[in-house]
């Protein structure tokens, strides 16, 4: 109702809310007295092509996105002097870019996402000394960006991402202040050297085809996150080592990657390596942190070709950290294999179940391990594994209890036998006494119609716990010691 009413205001100038194109169209290119307008609302499909007049207003957003037959924004120097906000997202009739943008020295968000017909960029963009956000992504036509891209000095996040480019400018490296560099899916790009970008702390360039990185990729001591999934390299630059921020490398499906150099950082919380069909060498070794409460997890479902020395190591380093000071989080593991491992105190050879007694009752934690086999349900997807246990006393208490390991990829299909190890935080009432302790390992699935959540027991076929007590001063028992950072367990 209160769009009627302003509405009825015959002189466009008079009203405060503007939602007829042809009144918008009249009041951005017409020099219409607009002193009362305070919003516009409009269905930009009807409005083709349209040259701002300088008059019009003092535009800080202007926001196109979705106007799928915006072919052309003429932008002239008097609209775009206050100009902070440009959004042409989905415009993918949108050819060109106009020059005068580079007049816009306030602008600091450029999003050009999905304009699939703009072929390339205007050098003028280079002169935004304020551009912090610059999003190309989905430019199927876009092969390049301006040459003296490093010109942008205010420039934090750069997505292009789905896009045609295939190479980075060289003047890249003058953008000290990049924080985000997202290429995913830029089938064919080539990364030279990313020397200079001292503040990167998110690389993205997952599905680029890449053949090899660059060694430079040591040089980025901010970085945090490096998503690699799905290239085609071969090894990992030794100079990541020197990478003591990283807290997480995905590198799933890199079906061609055969070496992981050792990875020694304490930063280091996910390590994805799942579908690494090719990788026979890798080894991950846990600096002891003082104070760490986040678990580690580390993926290497469906990589085949491990070699069981390398496979037998990062199981016992797992193992080690999840035997750890209480203020530890501990590591999952998902690896490809079915041997158990030595250190778990309590295992069956063949099933699902296994029951010991305690003979302890300062029970602070405990370290699972299970093996699958997905080929007795090949076609399920499962989401997580589990075990129930039951804690027995001989005066009839007891007390249950449900201890979970999920996984980053629900999508992940395990092709072979999968070893799982987690650990998980107990604490018993020292009075119960409980005396025995049962434990059944499951995994659960979603049904066909993804509605309903599944339990199955018979794909875990061999399982075990290890139970973690205390010292009486309150100390975590390990049977071993400690040498350097590292901890060294003994039979």
């Amino acid at each position: 109702m209160g769009k009627d009413i302003v509405g009825e205001e015959k002189e466009i100038g008079k009203r405060s809310r503007l939602c007829n194109s042809k009144d918008i169209y009249k009041v951005l290119t017409k020099d219409v007295a607009t002193e009362r307008v305070e919003g516009i609302s409009a269905n930009m499909s009807e409005i083709r092509y349209m040259e701002l007049s300088s008059t019009a207003f003092k535009l800080e957003v202007l926001d196109f996105e979705g106007r799928t037959k915006l072919v052309e924004i003429p932008l002239s120097k008097g609209c775009l002097c206050q100009l902070r906000e440009l959004q042409l997202k989905s415009c993918m009739s949108l050819k060109s870019i106009p020059s005068s943008i580079g007049e816009s020295k306030f602008l600091h968000e450029l999003d050009f996402g999905g304009c699939s017909k703009l072929a390339s960029l205007p050098d003028t963009i280079c002169n935004l000394k304020s551009l912090t956000t610059l999003k190309v992504s989905g430019c199927v036509n876009l092969n390049g960006l301006p040459e003296n891209l490093g010109n942008l000095e205010s420039l934090k996040w750069l997505c292009a991402d789905e896009s045609g480019i295939t190479k980075l400018p060289s003047s890249k490296n003058q953008l000290r202040h990049l924080e985000a560099l997202d290429c995913s899916r830029c089938k064919g790009l080539i990364l030279p050297s990313l020397t200079g970008l001292s503040r990167l702390g998110y690389l993205t360039l997952n599905n680029c085809q890449m053949l090899q990185l660059h060694d430079s990729l040591g040089s980025l001591t901010s970085l945090e996150t490096i998503n690699l999934r799905g290239n085609n390299i071969e090894f990992i630059p030794e100079s990541i080592k020197q990478l003591s921020m990283l807290r997480k490398l995905d590198l799933r499906d890199c079906k061609r990657l055969k070496y992981l150099p050792e990875l020694s950082l304490s930063s280091l919380i996910n390590l994805y390596a799942s579908n690494c069909t090719s990788l026979e060498s890798a080894s991950i070794v846990f600096p002891l942190p003082e104070n760490n409460h986040w678990f580690r997890h580390l993926y290497f479902s469906n990589s085949i070709s491990l070699d069981e020395g390398a496979c037998r190591k990062i199981i016992e380093n797992v193992l080690a950290a999840n035997h750890l000071r209480p203020n530890y989080g501990g590591a999952r593991l998902q690896i490809a294999g079915s041997e158990a491992p030595q250190r778990i105190r309590y295992q069956n050879k063949r099933g699902s179940s296994l029951s010991f007694s305690l003979d302890r009752h300062d029970l602070m934690g405990l370290s699972f391990f299970a093996v699958l086999e997905p080929k007795i349900h090949p076609s399920i997807v499962y989401t997580k594994i589990g075990c129930m246990a039951l804690f027995t006393s001989e005066s009839g208490c007891s007390r249950h209890d449900k201890f979970y390991m999920s996984w980053y990829d629900y999508q992940l299909k395990f092709q072979s036998e999968n070893v799982f190890l987690w650990r998980s935080s107990i604490s018993l009432d020292s009075n119960e006494c409980f005396s025995k302790a049962s434990f059944q390992f499951f995994t659960e699935y979603y049904d066909n119609d993804g509605a309903d959540k599944v339990r199955s027991e018979d794909v875990i076929v061999k399982c075990g716990v290890h139970p973690i007590f205390k010292h009486k001063r309150g100390k975590i028992e390990m049977r071993g010691t400690r040498k350097s950072n590292q901890l060294s367990f003994k039979d």
